[in-house]
């Protein structure tokens, strides 16, 4: 019953990246690209930390505060991480 939660929805946030990809690759200005990746990486991360948060309260029964506390602490500096290194490769990879 974790995988609807956990990693369907946690992990599968980042086809978020592909649904703006057109926009990504397609934008005149380079500023625009990095706001849309920093958006992207907000916004999949932000989903992430909902999918997980509902899977601690649903699975582990957590309490709405203790599950956030929990999923905070390794999905935000995740994200942070991951968007950062996506920043700095991107150039490379669009």
């Amino acid at each position: 019953l974790n995988y609807p939660f956990g990693y369907l929805i946690g992990f599968g946030s980042c086809a978020i990246f592909g649904i703006f990809s057109y926009s990504i690759r397609n934008s005149k200005k380079n500023s625009k690209r990095i706001l849309l990746l920093i958006l992207c990486g907000l916004l999949a991360t932000f989903i992430r930390l909902v999918g997980s948060t509902l899977s601690s309260i649903i699975i582990y029964e957590y309490d709405l505060g203790a599950a956030l506390i929990y999923n905070i602490l390794y999905i935000l500096p995740s994200g942070v991480i991951s968007t950062v290194i996506l920043l700095l490769i991107y150039r490379f990879i669009i």
